[in-house]
């Protein structure tokens, strides 16, 4: 299985970080990245220390502490874009814990590197609200081809839809519509219902959608 990689926006609370990742399961060969922002405060480094110390407990590789130059906003985007570069994807991002500067940054420059990434924010009760962002969201909404964007359009209008039909209204043949099919189902937009059901937009197509409109 391809390793994935985490990044975190990181405060003091290491709990936070082995939550999620003891959720999904990291694997010992996987990347964990956290952001912080500068001057790294004394409670950070505390919080570090006793999450590398179990990291290096368990097996996991040791986590990677960036510091970001907050409130220098471009320079800290550029530097997460930089630092994430490398990480294979997908990349799985939980931005619950720290500032809430360093969050947006991490955010911005993830969506900035084309990186493909999904986003978690929590509470910080372990039974509280979720919010989650799937991978390939951000991405599709960066940069959908104007052809991948008919074909949803397509799908939205006509209830059952077939790929017979969208290369109907498209002007394109079936096999390249098919071809497309499989990215946008990668990218969570779209499910298929079965030869009767036909093609349907996710609630996040329909996000996704709406965005070009």
């Amino acid at each position: 299985m391809k390793p994935r990689s985490f990044v975190f926006s990181f405060g003091f609370r290491e709990d936070l970080v082995l939550r999620r990742l003891g959720s999904l399961a990291i694997r010992g060969d996987e990347k964990i990245v956290l952001f912080t922002g500068s001057p790294i405060a004394q409670e950070t480094i505390m919080a570090y220390n006793r999450l590398r110390d179990y990291c290096s407990e368990v097996g996991l590789k040791r986590p990677r502490l960036v510091e970001l130059p907050i409130p220098d906003s471009t320079e800290a985007v550029i530097r997460v874009k930089h630092e994430v570069k490398g990480l294979t994807e997908p990349i799985i991002t939980d931005l619950t814990d720290g500032k809430k500067s360093v969050s947006l940054a991490v955010f911005m420059g993830l969506l900035l590197s084309g990186k493909l990434f999904e986003v978690f924010i929590s509470s910080e009760a372990p039974l509280g609200e979720e919010l989650w962002i799937p991978p390939g969201i951000t991405k599709a909404m960066l940069a959908l081809s104007k052809e991948k964007r008919q074909i949803l359009v397509v799908i939205s209008r006509n209830k059952h839809c077939t790929v017979d039909l969208i290369a109907q209204k498209v002007g394109r043949a079936p096999k390249t519509i098919r071809n497309h099919l499989v990215d946008l189902k990668k990218m969570g937009l779209v499910v298929s219902l079965g030869k009767e059901g036909g093609l349907k937009l996710t609630s996040w197509g329909r996000v996704v959608l709406s965005a070009y409109k």
